[in-house]
């Protein structure tokens, strides 16, 4: 086996060069030049870290879309085992604690097409709010003083992190508590987070993982702020974006094979990201907020209260 599996570099090595007759098979115009430097491969996790500079140790970043994950780059070796969590490595060899979750935007995507429906058959102007789905996201923070009453699990898949191995949306609402737009927008944002913050649990409590600074990307956050603010108080420390995260993991990519070509110039490929490539950077910065927390927390205390709802019909109504 250890014939047949490629060599294990980090960032900056030469992982070989292209020959003549590979140029041929790859481009029979022959616009493709051999001899070009071939960089070690790396898949979404190596890029997207560069992608949105989090290679520093107690450093991570969070992508939100379809699924949801986080990334943080550890100052020690875990040590236990967790099944939750995905051990990866930066692309200069640094180990990083993955906190994967199936199910992010996708249910509210349906539940914010459905809105929009409404307010279109209304023939409802929302362009001085920004647009419908900004008003709606910022119709959420109107709920963070009282409690959601709403308890969403957007799960169109399964779970694992939660051992629900199927999935079933369900809302569950507090017949005490009086329903409100807001509340609703707020629930279903808190419900993208609760899973990943579970995961992210056990790192912090079990293994004292401290985060410095969490950097995000993702279509959710083109609405300014609010769910940045979400994030930041859930996981309770700072989230930044910068202006290049929706570039993704592309751009990342091709930033290493720059960084092949001009390490000599930098001691390392944090050095290169810093001085170089995010130097001129600008980038917009959320605090976790008391008021955001405490409702979160109120939340997530519910959410792991009934997921024995979700197991239950996960085992028996599927």
């Amino acid at each position: 086996m250890q014939d047949i599996l490629p060599k294990v570099m980090v960032a900056g090595e030469c992982a070989g060069k292209l020959t003549e007759k590979g140029a041929k098979i790859l481009d029979i115009d022959g616009e493709l030049k051999a001899s070009i430097n071939f960089c070690p491969p790396e898949g979404d996790a190596g890029t997207g870290m560069i992608a949105t500079n989090t290679i520093r140790e107690n450093t991570g970043n969070i992508s939100i879309g379809t699924s949801i994950f986080s990334m943080i780059v550890l100052d020690h070796q875990l040590e236990k085992y967790y099944k939750e969590i995905d051990l990866v490595t930066t692309p200069d060899g640094k180990p990083v604690a993955m906190v994967h979750c199936n199910n992010g935007t996708a249910d509210f995507d349906a539940w914010l097409n459905i809105f929009k429906e409404f307010a279109l058959d209304l023939k409802i102007d929302f362009s001085e709010k920004g647009g419908i789905y900004s008003y709606l996201f910022n119709k959420a923070l109107e709920a963070v003083d009282d409690e959601c009453g709403f308890t969403i699990f957007n799960y169109l898949s399964g779970e694992p992190i939660n051992k629900v191995l199927d999935g079933l949306p369900m809302i569950i609402r507090d017949k005490s508590n009086t329903p409100s737009l807001s509340k609703f927008i707020l629930a279903n944002l808190y419900s993208i987070m609760a899973s990943i913050r579970i995961g992210q649990d056990i790192l912090t409590e079990k293994e004292n993982i401290q985060i410095k600074q969490m950097y995000a990307h993702g279509g959710v956050f083109k609405t300014k702020k609010v769910m940045q603010k979400i994030v930041a108080s859930a996981l309770n420390t700072n989230v930044s974006i910068y202006k290049s995260a929706s570039e993704g993991g592309c751009w990342g990519m091709a930033c290493l094979a720059m960084y092949m070509d001009k390490k000599d110039d930098y001691k390392s490929l944090d050095d290169f990201l810093e001085k170089f490539l995010f130097a001129n950077q600008s980038k917009y910065t959320e605090l976790a907020d008391d008021k955001i927390i405490k409702s979160f927390d109120k939340f997530l205390n519910d959410y792991k209260k009934y997921l024995p709802i979700q197991r239950f019909a996960d085992d028996n109504i599927r």
